[in-house]
């Protein structure tokens, strides 16, 4: 009997030679648990239904996150992984996208559940960012060459449309990198479409072409680096590379509302931008890198209200940051609650009281590298 039960699992029973079934495979060291990152975190997104957390590092390998101790170590296919450049949440259906690649030309969906790479796509252009608002069937694919690409969310497969930059722009300039592509928040069928060099549309997608066109006769000079709706669908926010922000109509075309500056940031760079909703304001979140010749070097986040305006000083870039909605609908009012800020190789978690924003602090920073 026992010897018919240590056959059955590959042990051996007294008396037998235990030579002759070890193996120095039995005591190869293995991976059983990660704790901390290997490697430099580059991205962060959050899932606000599920309680998800996902950060993208360096070495092509995602943290997952959630309540209660949850955590996931997502790990690349492949001998020679690249580093991840964004990770984008499917709201509420256990996965997540990825862009990856060496020349950032790949499009992962992975499936939380399984903690692999259920489909992969694979562009000829490389991706500068992807866009899917929550509850929205499509994927917009915004790339470095100014081409918009759009990928049915149900099936992960490529649609026919697609926007070149010059059905949008008649001009010999380039429109440069193809910065964002977000759908309005009242109306799918219109797409805003924000390219580097400052070009500002409004695209139907039914009718296929540019319903309307922003800065005709005045628009900031600097790079464009990120935009955001407002949640009515009346407004949208562009950030700069010389540090400002303007504040457009949608129906203003010629030229920004109002524009906004960070006042320890004249001339620096905003990197990235998000219009947030709460009950009793619209918060302006953006984060920014110092001028050249600041002797300071303080890297800055700051919220920009009616009612409030704060600003927290950071001596480590700002490699991302991602807001924590009640409510993923851009439609609705989000009213955020925290904010998941990656600075470098560490995060912090800011937290965002309804009330005035009474406090911004700078809060310790958790380690994010790996433990020994």
């Amino acid at each position: 009997m026992l010897q018919s039960i240590a056959s059955a699992f590959g042990l051996s029973t007294p008396g037998s030679d235990l030579s002759s079934t070890l193996s120095e495979s039995m005591f190869a060291e293995r991976k059983t648990v990660s704790h901390g990152f290997p490697s430099r975190a580059t991205c962060v997104d959050v899932d606000c239904v599920q309680g998800l957390c996902a950060i993208g590092m360096e070495n092509g390998e995602i943290k997952v996150f959630g309540k209660n101790g949850v955590e996931r170590l997502l790990v690349p296919r492949g001998a020679d992984p690249s580093r991840v450049n964004q990770v984008k949440f499917v709201v509420n259906q256990g996965r997540l996208l990825s862009v990856t690649g060496p020349k950032s030309d790949w499009l992962e969906l992975w499936s939380l559940s399984e903690g692999r790479v259920a489909d992969v796509l694979h562009f000829r252009e490389p991706l500068h960012r992807v866009y899917l608002e929550a509850g929205s069937n499509w994927i917009y694919a915004c790339t470095g060459k100014g081409n918009l690409y759009v990928v049915a969310e149900s099936t992960f497969k490529l649609s026919g449309y697609h926007v070149m930059w010059n059905h949008v722009h008649s001009g010999k300039r380039h429109t440069g990198a193809l910065r964002a592509a977000l759908e309005h928040p009242v109306d799918a069928s219109k797409v805003l479409l924000a390219y580097e060099h400052g070009f500002i549309v409004l695209w139907d997608v039914k009718a296929q072409k540019a319903v309307r066109h922003y800065g005709t006769k005045d628009r900031p000079s600097g790079t464009l680096t990120g935009v955001s709706w407002h949640s009515s669908g009346d407004r949208f926010v562009t950030a700069y590379a010389d540090g400002q922000l303007a504040v457009w109509g949608l129906k203003g075309e010629e030229k920004p509302q109002k524009m906004l500056s960070c006042a320890m940031n004249v001339g620096g760079t905003v990197t990235k931008v998000e219009w947030e909703t709460t009950s009793e304001d619209a918060l302006v979140i953006h984060a920014g890198a110092p001028r050249a010749d600041d002797a300071t070097g303080h890297f800055y986040l700051s919220i920009k209200g009616h009612k409030v305006e704060k600003t927290s000083c950071f001596d480590s870039p700002i490699t991302d940051f991602a807001c924590v909605r009640s409510n993923p609908y851009s439609i609705h009012v989000q009213n955020p609650t925290h904010l998941v800020l990656l600075l470098d190789s560490r995060s912090r978690r800011l937290s965002l009281p309804l009330a005035g924003l009474s406090l911004l602090p700078r809060p310790p920073a958790i380690s994010l590298h790996v433990s020994t």
